[in-house]
Parts: C-alpha cells; structure tokens; sequence
C-alpha cells in the first residue's frame, strides 16, 4: 500500500476518534444543560412556595423548614452532579490524549500553541452558583427558626 493511502486512512481514523470524543463532550455539556434547568425551575418554584409561606410564617413553620431543606438537597445535588461533570471532561480529555498517543496519531494543537486555563476560571458565575444556593437555603432555614413573625 502507498505511503499517501496509509497517512489518508490514519488521518481518517484520527477525524472519526476525534468526532467521537466531540461526542462524548457533547453529551456531557447536554447534562448539564438539563441539570441546570432542573435545578433552575426547582429553585425557582421552592423560592416562590417559601416566599408565599412567609405571610403565614406563625403557622407554617414546619412546611417552610421542609422546604428549606428540600431546597438544599436539591442545591446540593446540583453542586455534586458539577463536580462530576467536570470530572467527566477531564476523564473524556485524558483518554484522547491517551487514545491518540497510543495510535501514534497527530497531536492537534490548541490554537495559537497555547493552553488557555485561567486561574479566576472558578469564579465563574456556573462554578459557585450552586454552592450559593445551597448556603441560600441554609439561611432561609436558619431564618424560618430564629426570625419573628410578619404581623
């Protein structure tokens, strides 16, 4: 087979393993769409029953303690299901690095030649949005307990 045929398959392998890891990428960011929209409408419709429970506090205590600690599960979960996105990119990064090292593929490089990893990258409003909310139903706890009674 000639050397041109070999690089033209190798090169075409390398297109496919490269769009499959786009995949893999893409679902991910996909879940974390959907979790964030949960989280959103769940956050949204516990703040707006909790908001309505308020004018009732001196006999709704209870279902506003239940709603604050549903809403910090929720914020909870949200903060967990981040991490482990995150830790899926990382993963999915590692093996096609790995993969195409293996293969003795042609390393893409970044644009520029440069690796773009800032270090305020984790103040990004996505980063700390749901630990936020979950010291957010903490508070909203603590308040139900220690805060007086509208009159």
């Amino acid at each position: 087979m000639p050397e041109d045929e070999r690089d033209s398959e190798r090169f075409q392998e390398a297109l496919q393993l490269a769009q499959h890891y786009r995949e893999l990428h893409a679902h991910e960011n996909n879940l974390t769409n959907h979790r964030f929209q949960w989280f959103a409408l769940m956050t949204g419709l516990l703040a707006a029953t909790y908001g309505l429970l308020w004018e009732f506090k001196s006999t709704a205590e209870i279902p506003m303690l239940t709603i604050s600690a549903f809403g910090f599960l929720v914020s909870l979960s949200a903060t967990l299901s981040a991490i482990f996105t995150a830790r899926a990119h990382a993963q999915i990064g590692d093996s096609y690095k790995m993969v195409f090292k293996a293969r003795n593929h042609p390393v893409s490089a970044p644009i520029r030649g440069c690796v773009y990893r800032p270090q305020w990258r984790f103040f990004l409003p996505w980063n700390f949005i749901y630990p936020l909310f979950t010291l957010f139903w903490i508070g909203m706890g603590i308040c139900v307990v220690t805060c007086s009674c509208p009159e």
